[in-house]
């Protein structure tokens, strides 16, 4: 079998990070990480980033929302299972369900609640059952609400619309600094700058530092197109595993799993200049 060429890295990064490649491919791309230090370090970089971007504040759950849930705790048995529930899953739960359904998503996730309620089964209050049960429901709305335009439909077709250039290089979908051409194809132009960790890029006692990171990070989420945006922060700010993300809102996965890869890397960008001027200056 071929070795990988940092190309073929670059692009499997996302997939390697979300461990939904194969156990074979795993292996392949880290015995190119253990002898690339240049593919190790846009590794490094690609993984703060997510880090970065998980630590970046969630979506807030309406007050009326949230105290329709807690209404619903005295069925949750003694030990306050729902309230626990939904403390961890209620905002992931949220967001699915605006991007599902806007106009619709805060009645969506509190019938998701009353529905897993009513299975009285401890599993039903995991986010994989949670965001089934979700799904379901989203799918019952739109074919017996006649004034609803089946969201989900509209962005899976904004996702196919993002499919890149079939004859483009691939260096040029993922990452600028690969050779495109010539003997060199595939390597790096230059090596990526290593960043220093997220714990010290979100130093706690360092609140200008971070207002002016996340500033850097929601100019990069508003440059990207509304649906590679959406994708990114379902399942990397929200924390909806992406796998789920994807199946929930209806996406081809190749499709959406590119695009999440190439919103990544812009936000990846855009953090690696700021970086580099910060430590400039």
């Amino acid at each position: 079998m071929n070795e990988l060429t940092c190309i073929d890295v670059v692009s499997r990064a996302g997939d390697y990070l979300d461990s939904v490649l194969d156990p074979g491919e795993v292996a392949r791309v880290t015995e190119h990480l253990e002898g690339c230090a240049d593919c190790a370090a846009y590794m490094a970089q690609l993984r703060t980033t997510i880090d970065v971007l998980a630590r970046r504040p969630g979506i807030e759950v309406p007050a009326p929302l949230r105290e329709a849930v807690d209404g619903m705790n005295a069925g949750a048995g003694e030990g306050g299972d729902l309230r626990r529930a939904f403390a961890e899953h209620g905002p992931r739960l949220l967001a699915l369900a605006r991007a599902i359904d806007p106009g619709h998503a805060e009645d969506l996730v509190q019938s998701t609640w009353v529905q897993a309620l009513r299975q009285a089964d401890p599993d039903a209050f995991e986010l994989r059952s949670l965001l089934g049960t979700l799904g379901d429901l989203a799918d019952r709305h739109s074919v017996t609400d006649v004034e609803t335009e089946q969201p989900r439909r509209d962005r899976a077709t904004e996702v196919s619309r993002m499919e890149p250039d079939p004859y483009a290089d691939p260096a040029e979908l993922f990452y600028p600094d690969l050779y495109q051409e010539g003997p060199d194809l595939g390597g790096w132009i230059k090596s990526p700058n290593s960043w220093p960790g997220p714990a010290q890029i979100l130093a706690p006692d360092e609140d200008v530092t971070t207002t002016e990171l996340y500033g850097v990070v929601d100019a990069a989420l508003d440059e990207l197109p509304p649906a590679g945006a959406e994708l990114l922060s379902l399942v990397d700010v929200q924390g909806v595993p992406s796998e789920l993300a994807i199946r929930t809102l209806g996406l081809d996965p190749v499709t959406a799993r590119r695009e999440l890869h190439r919103a990544r890397n812009h936000v990846r960008d855009r953090l690696d200049k700021y970086l580099a001027r910060s430590e400039a200056s």
